[in-house]
């Protein structure tokens, strides 16, 4: 969405598809942090007012190892966390809004169209079940870690295995030691969490070292609360209660691909999937997006070969 709504503002038109065809669709396993280096994004995009509207949480954070506390710095300036749930129908609405961009909801990719090894569009499936061939001079992966654009473009991807798995719940009556600020606890291998989101809500979540997996899973919940019980500066629950499921994720490797093939960029969790304890996933995605959009923009307008696009030759055009 935000490399869309940043392609069409510099006159191009953008073909948006969206894979469910729900128009409140969301991320469901996602700890949703966004850093304070997105703020600007946010700030172009021209969103930042509604995200606060929306009543999303400062983000800022102490953090505690067996070597001590790092505090937060109060001259920093704070993220900005909102639930997926309210973030990712925002970001659609607002590219759908935006002249030159058209929203295709229920299309899914089921191919890449190729003229002389150069990708130049794609065929998607919607969802009555009928193909579309849509003509494209790029065609941005915005599809995730598991991105179907990057298989289907041959683009190689170089794995790390992550050792932890990842449990969250967003709970509410949580009173934290920090206050407005968010808390991180590493403790060895195991990382637990609790974080400011809108309406008064705090994710909590916990990343067990693989090996304690099978006897954690026996009591998710339970495990998870047990563990912040012996934590120094833990949160206080007594009156806490939680409003959602136990999501979790077993598998996240770490997961590095090229930006760019011939016709085909990426952006977000499709070119570079990092550990979650970092918290930095949706930052990347929208900061990445901006990215492309400011260098391959120019080149689109003016129709010049993006293969070689600042290579030298047309580097007056950027």
């Amino acid at each position: 969405c935000t490399a869309a709504v940043f392609l069409a503002r510099q006159g191009l038109s953008v073909a948006l598809l969206e894979r469910s065809s729900d128009p409140t669709h969301f991320k469901k396993n996602c700890n949703h942090v966004i850093q304070p280096s997105a703020n600007g994004t946010f700030h172009r995009l021209g969103v930042l007012e509604r995200l606060r509207e929306k009543g999303a949480a400062r983000h800022q954070v102490e953090a505690w190892s067996p070597y001590g506390w790092l505090p937060w710095d109060d001259t920093l300036e704070s993220g900005c966390n909102l639930r997926r749930e309210v973030l990712d129908p925002l970001l659609r609405d607002h590219a759908a809004n935006t002249p030159g961009v058209t929203l295709l909801l229920g299309y899914n990719v089921t191919e890449l169209l190729f003229r002389d090894e150069r990708a130049v569009g794609v065929t998607a499936r919607d969802g009555s079940a009928q193909h579309h061939r849509l003509a494209a001079r790029l065609v941005v992966g915005a599809d995730g870690r598991k991105s179907r654009v990057a298989a289907l473009a041959k683009v190689p991807t170089e794995i790390t295995p992550n050792g932890r798995a990842y449990y969250f719940g967003y709970y509410e009556g949580v009173e934290l030691a920090g206050g407005e600020a968010s808390m991180v606890w590493w403790n060895g291998p195991d990382v637990a969490m609790c974080f400011h989101t809108d309406s008064d809500l705090i994710v909590l979540g916990f990343m067990p070292s693989k090996d304690k997996l099978p006897q954690f899973r026996k009591d998710i919940e339970g495990s998870m609360l047990r563990f912040f019980e012996q934590l120094p500066h833990g949160p206080r629950m007594s009156r806490a209660r939680r409003v959602s499921e136990m999501r979790g994720m077993l598998d996240m490797p770490n997961q590095v691909r090229p930006a760019a093939a011939c016709g085909v960029a990426l952006v977000g969790d499709a070119a570079l999937t990092s550990d979650p304890m970092v918290g930095v996933g949706c930052t990347w995605a929208l900061e990445s997006a901006e990215w492309l959009a400011e260098h391959v923009g120019p080149g689109l307008v003016a129709q010049v070969d993006l293969d070689r696009f600042g290579q030298g030759k047309p580097a007056e055009v950027l």
